[in-house]
């Protein structure tokens, strides 16, 4: 066993629902090496002992499904207390929780957000215990950035590669998609940032956007030139080689029946900056490599750039439940199936198609990203 494998700390993830998963394997605690060994949700008993990847036929992650807090508490390190069903469990609840594992002499990592008063109280409690305590409650660590809202003559073009990452409808991996690229550049030598609408980005060790993206007060025109600033800030302070956006709402209109959120959103970020390479995330199905080409024809009509490359999710909208409710739901067909179609259907696609959460084609979808920004520019490439 390395020095570095007998430091990690075995961690429980709690609490724990399906919107954690494309997350969980990137989690990160600054100065603390994690085993994440366990995700505790009390409401699945019929699937504890399961490994989490059963929840929608992914690949096996190595992280069970526990019902029971107490007893995972007991076989751990580390706590990672997750901010999710608020409306099942208030603050005092939480910090209880968190509490709980404090006085059994663990450290407690908090990234649900806490009044100053409980992250006190906590911080004491573990003075006094011989525990830890960790608060990550703050996406930015309770410093904003500041971002100019003047409007420039001319928009800022950024010195180092934008990769875009957009889902046809949400849920499609996205989020894993692009942790998993920055992972891989980020190993390769690369200094990257990420960008993502998520409130657990100083844990995955990325930048949110920023909050006027969504304000109802701003005019969209002025949005393109503030998150043109943004991209600005972040290029000029952190000096990346690389900057991968992903794009936190569906690009297009799925029907009449649902808006999909229009694509406003994607169009808003595809004003301020053009990515050097986008990555497709759709849904499950057996359709032509033509759809494809006509789809990134329209992409590039109406974003300002075309479709370079596709992971494949193995999920695929439940059509009669949105006919009959207007409601979306996911079904989650095997891996299996998913590798089966891309093998048949798309080896000679002239999009390159991939499934993102089978690791070796991962792999090559990360060298055929790389491969592609080494290879523009006429004086050399955006990547050595």
């Amino acid at each position: 066993m390395t020095e570095d494998a007998r430091d990690e700390k075995k961690t429980i993830i709690y609490p724990f629902n399906d919107a954690l998963l494309p997350v969980i394997p990137h989690l990160a605690v600054p100065d603390m090496a994690l085993s994440i060994s366990k995700a505790v949700d009390p409401g699945r008993q019929y699937l504890s002992g399961k490994d989490i990847g059963h929840i929608k036929n992914q690949p096996l992650t190595g992280i069970c499904i526990s019902d029971n807090l107490d007893d995972a508490l007991n076989h751990c390190d580390v706590l990672l207390y997750m901010d999710e069903n608020h409306e099942r469990i208030n603050d005092e609840s939480a910090v209880m929780d968190m509490e709980k594992a404090i006085r059994l002499q663990k450290t407690a990592v908090c990234l649900r957000k806490l009044p100053g008063s409980k992250v006190k109280e906590l911080r004491e409690l573990a003075a006094k215990t011989g525990g830890g305590f960790h608060y990550l409650g703050n996406a930015l660590d309770g410093k904003e950035l500041v971002i100019s809202h003047e409007v420039p003559f001319e928009l800022y073009a950024p010195n180092a590669s934008i990769i875009m990452v957009g889902e046809t409808v949400k849920g499609l991996d996205g989020e894993h998609i692009a942790l998993s690229l920055a992972a891989a550049m980020k190993a390769m030598g690369y200094h990257c940032v990420t960008i993502l609408e998520d409130k657990y980005t100083r844990a995955l060790h990325a930048i949110p956007y920023p909050s006027f993206l969504r304000a109802l007060d701003t005019a969209e025109s002025d949005k393109v030139y503030y998150l043109n600033n943004f991209l600005r800030l972040i290029d000029e302070t952190e000096n990346p080689d690389l900057i991968i956006f992903h794009l936190p709402e569906p690009m297009m209109k799925f029907n009449e029946l649902f808006g999909n959120g229009f694509g406003i959103i994607p169009y808003l970020v595809s004003q301020a900056v053009q990515p050097d390479c986008f990555i497709l995330c759709t849904q499950f199905g057996d359709i032509g490599t033509r759809f494809f080409d006509s789809l990134s024809v329209n992409f590039e009509s109406r974003f300002g750039y075309g479709i370079d490359f596709i992971h494949m999710a193995n999920m695929a909208i439940d059509t009669g439940l949105l006919r009959a409710t207007g409601k979306v739901k996911l079904s989650h067909y095997p891996q299996a199936k998913l590798d089966s179609l891309i093998s048949s259907r798309f080896m000679d696609s002239r999009i390159p198609v991939f499934n993102g959460m089978n690791r070796e084609q991962c792999a090559g979808l990360v060298q055929a990203v790389r491969d592609k920004l080494a290879g523009y520019g006429e004086n050399g490439s955006i990547l050595g």
